[in-house]
C-alpha cells in the first residue's frame, strides 16, 4: 500500500508528538508498505516531502519562557486562525503533497494540530485519494488550546470540525474518550478504531545513573505538552518521598517552562532534582532504561494519557503516578502503577530490569505497545474502508 502521512511532528524534533507518526512509519515499512512523510523541513526520513516551518527544527532550550508565546501577534494567531495557528503551514503542505497524494492509496493525517485534518481533506478532495484521520488529543471537548474554550470559538469551530471530518473515510483515536468526541463530529458509519499509545522496541544501552541514589526518571514535557498536567503535584510528591527516602533523586529530561524550572530549583528537595533539559528520543529511552523507577504525571482533570507510558511499560520498571485523574482509566495494564509514596519501600532495579535488551520478549515489547501491531491495525481499518470498487487500495 502507498501511504502519504501528514504530520507536524517527526524526529529529530524533540517532542512526544513525534513518537506516534514515527512508530507508524516504521511499522508500515516493516510490512513492506511505501510511506511518504509530509513534515517540516529538517525532519529525518528517506521519503520526506519537506515543507519549511518557521520554528522547526530549531527550538529554544527549556526554562527560557520562549515556548510560551506572548504579544498581540501571537494572540491574534491563536484566536483568529482556525482551526489553529498551524493552518498556514498545513495549507502549504497541501500544495507540496498533491502530486504524491495522487499516486497514493491512502492519505493519513495525525493531530495535533487539527489543521492537518483540514489539509488532508483538501488533498483528498483534490485527488480522490481516501483519507484516514488520526486524533491524539481532544479537539473541542476540554481542549488543550485555551483559545478554544470560549463559547463563541466553540460555536464557530464545531461546525468547521464537522465539515472537515465529513469526508474522512476512516477514523482512529488514541483513547475511548477521543473516540467519543469523534463520534459527535464525524458521520455515522465511517469505520473507526481506538489505537492506543505504542512504542518501538529499544535494545540500546542504559544510561548509568548514580548507584548511591534511587533514581526516578521523568522524560518529556509536562505542562508544555498538556496544560492540564500538574507539575506541582509531581514536585509535592517527590518532596514528601525525599523525607522518607533521602537517597531518592528525580531526573527531569524534557522541555520545561520557566515557571516549572524555577519551582523545581527552589524546592526544599532541589538538591535531589536533576534538570537534564531537552533530550532526543534515544537518550530519553536510555535514561528510562537506567532508572530505578519512572515518574508519570498528568492532571486531576485531564483525560490525556501521556504517550510516554507506552515506553515506560516496555522497561518493566515501577511507574510512579502523580496527579491521578480520569486519564488513569485509559491505562490497560495497571500492575506496575504505584503511588509515589510506595517508592519509599522499593528496591533498586536489577540490571535485567534496566536493560530492555536483556528482558524477555514479552517484557521488552508488550503486544499492545508494538508499533508494528498498531500499524497493522491502521492497515486493517483502511482495507475495511476501501472504496466500493476497491481501486487504489491493496
Amino acid at each position: 500500500m502507498r501511504i502519504v502521512l501528514l504530520t507536524r511532528f517527526f524526529p529529530p524534533e524533540i517532542s512526544g508528538g513525534a513518537r506516534r507518526p514515527h512508530g507508524l512509519v516504521a511499522g508500515w515499512r516493516a510490512d513492506g508498505h511505501h510511506v511518504t512523510v509530509v513534515a517540516p523541513a529538517g525532519a529525518d526520513d528517506p521519503h520526506l516531502i519537506a515543507v519549511p516551518h518557521p520554528t522547526y527544527p530549531a527550538r529554544p532550550s527549556h526554562g527560557t519562557g520562549q515556548h510560551e508565546a506572548s504579544g498581540i501577534a501571537s494572540w491574534l494567531r491563536t484566536h483568529l486562525m482556525l482551526p489553529d495557528p498551524e493552518v498556514r503551514w498545513a495549507l502549504r503542505s497541501v500544495r507540496a503533497a498533491e502530486a504524491a497524494a495522487r499516486e497514493a492509496d491512502w492519505i493519513v493525517s495525525t493531530s495535533p494540530p487539527e489543521s492537518l485534518h483540514l489539509a488532508a481533506r483538501l488533498l483528498s478532495d483534490r485527488t480522490g485519494t481516501p483519507w484516514l484521520a488520526d486524533m491524539r488529543d481532544l479537539w473541542l471537548e476540554r481542549p488543550q488550546l485555551t483559545a478554544r474554550r470560549g463559547w463563541l470559538r466553540q460555536r464557530v469551530e464545531r461546525p468547521l470540525a464537522r465539515w472537515i471530518l465529513g469526508r474522512a473515510r476512516a477514523l482512529t483515536a488514541v483513547s475511548p474518550a477521543l473516540m467519543h468526541e469523534l463520534d459527535g463530529l464525524a458521520p455515522d458509519g465511517v469505520p473507526r478504531a481506538v489505537v492506543g499509545h505504542f512504542t518501538l522496541p529499544y535494545a540500546g544501552p542504559a544510561e548509568p545513573l548514580p548507584a548511591e541514589s534511587f533514581n526516578i526518571v521523568h522524560t518529556g514535557a509536562i505542562s508544555l505538552s498538556n496544560p492540564l498536567s500538574e507539575f506541582a503535584c509531581l514536585l509535592e510528591d517527590f518532596e514528601k518521598l525525599v523525607q522518607r527516602r533521602p537517597d531518592a533523586r528525580l531526573w527531569l529530561a524534557g522541555h520545561l517552562s520557566a515557571h516549572e524550572v524555577a519551582a523545581f530549583r527552589s524546592s526544599p528537595a532541589g538538591s535531589r532534582i536533576e534538570i537534564v533539559g531537552p533530550v532526543d528520543a534515544r537518550r530519553a529511552r536510555a535514561l528510562q532504561a537506567g532508572a530505578d523507577a519512572l515518574a508519570l504525571v498528568s492532571g486531576r482533570n485531564s483525560h490525556a494519557l501521556p504517550g510516554k507510558q507506552a515506553e515506560y511499560r516496555s522497561t518493566g520498571l515501577p511507574i510512579l503516578v502523580s496527579a491521578p485523574g480520569p486519564w488513569l482509566e485509559l491505562v490497560e495494564d495497571r500492575a506496575r502503577l504505584l503511588a509515589f509514596a510506595d517508592a519509599a519501600d522499593l528496591p533498586k532495579a536489577t540490571p535485567a530490569q534496566t536493560t530492555p535488551a536483556q528482558a524477555s520478549p514479552a517484557q521488552a515489547t508488550p503486544p499492545d505497545d508494538s508499533a508494528r501491531v498498531a500499524a497493522r491495525q491502521f492497515i486493517a481499518l483502511m482495507n475495511a474502508a476501501q472504496p466500493a470498487n476497491g481501486s487504489r487500495n491493496t
